[in-house]
């Protein structure tokens, strides 16, 4: 006899973001509410062009930054021998 799994029963499996309600979302910009579904905003994760264009500006500016561990500029060079 075939078990049954969570697969026939709609209310315990996981959102495939597909349809559905997503979990409550600010615009990362603007920190608008973004009720609804993600199909709701064609700009997601941003709620408009306007933030979105606004996003790609700072990046281009150079605003955002990747942190990175500062380089040693003493590992670049060999050490030198000491003369005796």
């Amino acid at each position: 006899m075939p078990q049954t799994g969570d697969a026939d029963n709609p209310e315990k499996m996981q959102s495939s973001g597909q349809g559905g309600p997503m979990k409550p979302m600010r615009c990362p910009i603007c920190d608008a509410a973004m009720p609804g579904n993600w199909q709701d905003y064609p700009d997601y994760p941003f709620c408009s062009k306007r933030c979105r264009i606004i996003d790609l500006g700072r990046w281009l500016n150079e605003e955002y930054r990747i942190a990175a561990a500062e380089a040693d500029d003493d590992r670049s060079t060999p050490p030198s021998s000491p003369e005796d």
